[in-house]
Order: structure tokens, then sequence, then C-alpha cells
């Protein structure tokens, strides 16, 4: 992938969602975001501000519309975040009028979602997260839920949800978030499809990986590489450097052994950020090592 030629689009509207900023408009008009996807944050978060305007162009923009950034590069640009705003802020920065967007992913009234269902004696975990993912009007994507876990004597859903799922991910072991307006569901011990992402000087990778905890199962990499828009949580990424940076308790150490951060490393957390007009353009990983990659 080239790292050159910086490219975003934005689009928006209530119902359908329409051009908003196209890819030669962008290039004229600056734009600043940030985006998280973290598997304890529910949903994914957009922070949008978009420089200069014009009032009848910053009217289109308002609470309850959907939003859809893309951005990457020439030769590769693909979806970010696709969500609902919540909020639009009128800002000045000195001589600039800034219109800043909140926004997070998901349909409108998710967040008062509600179930009332019971499935039948033998009903297979998938099938009851099949529901819940049905109550929030959210499409499906799951990796690594075994289909063999069952509860024979069937299972209610009452209430939120959002909590059933807390619930049945800390017992069965398996992660989600509401992803680009889907539900996304990973096995503790599984990923998401697609080879491990290399993360290496040659592919963007920016200063130095850091390694923090300790034991074979707990050795979480924190790494900053240019905004690449082909990585999404629950991938696997592999750190190549000739530099890693060790922090145990506080402490950080610059001198350490290759093989304390080598390996493959699971993505919990991805935040895109950038400044079109401004040197960040960056994609920011956080992965627990992974060890069931055979």
């Amino acid at each position: 992938m080239n790292i050159y030629k910086r490219i975003y689009t934005i689009k928006s509207g209530k119902n359908k969602l329409n051009s908003f900023i196209d890819i030669s408009t962008g290039r004229q008009l600056r734009v600043v975001f940030n985006i998280l996807v973290d598997w304890k944050g529910f949903r994914s978060l957009l922070d949008l501000s978009l420089y200069g305007l014009s009032k009848e162009s910053a009217s289109i923009i308002s609470s309850h519309n959907q939003i859809a950034f893309s951005g990457g590069y020439e030769d590769r640009t693909a979806l970010l975040f696709h969500g609902e705003i919540i909020n639009v802020q009128k800002e000045r920065h000195g001589p600039d009028a800034v219109t800043r967007i909140y926004a997070r992913s998901g349909p409108a009234g998710l967040a008062k979602s509600t179930i009332s269902k019971t499935l039948g004696e033998g009903a297979p975990l998938p099938e009851v997260i099949k529901a819940c993912a049905d109550a929030m009007s959210l499409p499906l994507i799951v990796n690594g839920i075994e289909p063999g876990v069952a509860f024979s004597g069937g299972y209610t859903l009452f209430g939120d949800p959002k909590k059933h799922l807390a619930e049945l991910s800390k017992t069965h072991r398996f992660d989600w978030v509401v992803e680009n307006n889907k539900l996304v569901v990973v096995g503790n011990k599984s990923k998401r499809p697609g080879k491990a992402h290399r993360i290496s000087m040659l592919t963007g990778m920016e200063g130095s990986p850091e390694i923090t905890g300790g034991g074979k199962t707990e050795v979480e990499a924190k790494v900053k590489v240019r905004l690449n828009p082909g990585i999404k949580i629950g991938q696997l990424f592999e750190i190549i450097s000739e530099y890693p940076r060790a922090n145990f308790s506080g402490v950080y150490y610059n001198n350490i052994p290759k093989t304390v951060g080598e390996g493959t490393y699971k993505v919990h957390r991805i935040e895109h950020s950038g400044d079109s007009h401004g040197d960040e353009w960056s994609t920011k990983l956080t992965g627990l090592r992974f060890l069931n990659n055979e």
C-alpha cells in the first residue's frame, strides 16, 4: 500500500446517505478526525471537525442524521466509521469557523433497544446472540463462537439486549462491539478473517512499538502506523522492529531482547486519527498476544 496522496470522503443523510464531501472537495477543506473502536466501549465513536464550512453546508449536518467517513490513500480507501450523529457544535479556532460533529455507531434508538423473547430447549449460543442483534436492529458478524454450546433448558431474553450480551460474553468468553452499524462478535481464542498484518518500518510504522505486561498470556503491544483502513478490531498483527520499548510497572526499557515483543497480537483497540492539513494521518493499535494462531 502506498502511503501518500491522502483521501477522505464524507456521506450524510437522514434516511439515506448522500455525498457530502467528495474526493475533490476534500482536498480543499480541512478535516480533523478521531475514530475509536474498543471492545470495552460497546460502540465505536467519531469526533470530527470540519473547518470553513459555509452556513448552507453546515446546516445539512444535524443530530440524528447518519454519517459515514471513509479515509486512506489514493490506492486504498475504506469505510472507517458509520453511525448516528449525536451532537453538532459550532466553534471558532482563531479566524476559522469549525463545525464539530460527535457520532456513535449504531442506528437511532439503539441505546433504548429492548428484547422479550424465549428460545426453546437446546437453543445454541449463536442463536441467542443473533436474537440480541435482531433486537438492536443490527446485522451480525460472528467469528469463533462454538455452535456446540447450547442451553438445554432454553434461554429467556428480557430487557436490555446489550446487558444480555455483556453477561454472555463473560461466561462464554467472547468480545463484542458495534462497528460501522454492525454487531461484531469474536471468540477470545478466535479472530476475524484475514492474514496477520505485518507492522514494520516498510509498512508505515511510526516510532517504536511499546510492549507491556508480563507472562505469555498477558503481553500487550501498542504500535502506531500510517493510517491503515484495512485493519479491523479482532484481526491479527505482527510487529517487526529492531527497537521495541518495554514498559513494566511504569518503567521504560529501550534495550530489550527482540524476543520480548516478538509474536502475533490480536487487535482489541484501534484508533484512527488525522488532520488533512497537518502531519497526523495514523492508526494506533493495541493488542494482546495471540497464542491460538496455529
